[in-house]
């Protein structure tokens, strides 16, 4: 599979599902068609704007999909970098626990630009694609917002101070794990 063909099959599957798209060009020079980015975005109920985005950048043998919070979620990163520490706890934790029993290898991290944002990205490579094609495009459109969703309460609440990141933790090991003797020690409400 190539990666025109990669990038037809999602747009088929968008245009099918009414998910609206975009193709970009991130580099603000003369591109051929195989060189734009495809741009997704989602309603997402708990997160900052109700808003996710995804791009897509495909590449000979393989797509990266990347799902970040809104503009504005990237801007209070930046306003409260001074619990970036925190925060880090909480990835850490959801990258160790969260991600088992997956078809795909996602990673959680604040990237590492001059504005930091959360981001999860997966580089998915085109023969597996085309071997698990309806799983592929269901993790992308379904898992990533989804996840989001999930992680946007111990995320955002550890970054404006209002939970910390045992707190954050104990959520997620009640809320998305549903352990259910998470944590002896913490009886708080959510």
């Amino acid at each position: 599979m190539t990666k025109a063909e990669a990038r037809k099959r999602i747009i088929d599957y968008l245009k099918m599902y009414h998910i609206p798209y975009r193709l970009l060009n991130n580099s603000g020079k003369p591109l051929a068609v195989d060189d734009l980015t495809l741009y997704i975005r989602f309603y997402v109920e708990k997160a900052p704007d109700h808003l996710a985005e995804c791009s897509i950048w495909f590449y000979e043998k393989s797509f990266e999909v990347r799902a970040y919070f809104s503009e504005n979620a990237a801007g209070w990163v930046n306003k409260h970098k001074g619990r970036i520490p925190d925060v880090l706890r909480v990835i850490n934790y959801m990258n160790a626990r969260v991600f088992f029993g997956s078809l795909f290898t996602p990673r959680l991290y604040l990237t590492a630009d001059e504005e930091p944002e959360f981001a999860i990205t997966t580089v998915i490579p085109y023969l597996f694609f085309e071997t698990a094609e309806l799983e592929t495009l269901e993790y992308i459109t379904c898992f990533y917002p989804e996840f989001l969703d999930k992680a946007s309460f111990p995320l955002f609440l550890t970054l404006l101070g209002k939970i910390t990141p045992e707190m954050a933790i104990y959520h997620i090991k009640t809320k998305l794990l549903n352990e259910k003797d998470a944590c002896v020690e913490w009886n708080g409400d959510d």
